[in-house]
């Protein structure tokens, strides 16, 4: 992660929780909530959908011009056959924790699965 995104990641995290906005080059995705944090925005104009849950969490990309445009669309898309063209996840934290991530945390795993999402495209 570069020192900027740690520094706008720290600030959140003792400033406001679980909720925040994770900003980086070409990215913004606000998030949170708890159990399941959510967060959604868009990553080079791919509109994308963060969760964290349980024991994981998850980021999907879907692609420019899917109709997909908020959390509330994310849900319905699926519903009508529109797929994530990209999907990050991990796991690794206990039975409920990642329901309860910290806003640094989750800016964390944002700026992960961007740049996993952006080498897929580079293939």
């Amino acid at each position: 992660m570069d020192a900027g995104l740690k520094d706008v990641a720290r600030g959140i995290a003792e400033c406001i929780g679980t909720d925040g906005i994770a900003i980086g080059d070409g990215y913004e995705v606000a998030f949170g909530g708890a159990c399941p944090v959510q967060g959604w925005g868009f990553v080079d104009e791919h509109p994308c959908y963060f969760r964290a849950r349980g024991e994981g969490w998850r980021m999907e990309f879907y692609a420019f011009g899917s109709g997909v445009t908020d959390h509330t669309y994310v849900s319905k898309s699926c519903d009508e056959g529109v797929r994530p063209v990209f999907t990050h996840h991990d796991g690794g934290y206990g039975e409920y924790e990642a329901g309860w991530m910290p806003a640094e945390n989750v800016c964390r795993h944002v700026a992960e699965a961007i740049a996993a999402f952006r080498a897929s495209l580079a293939k």
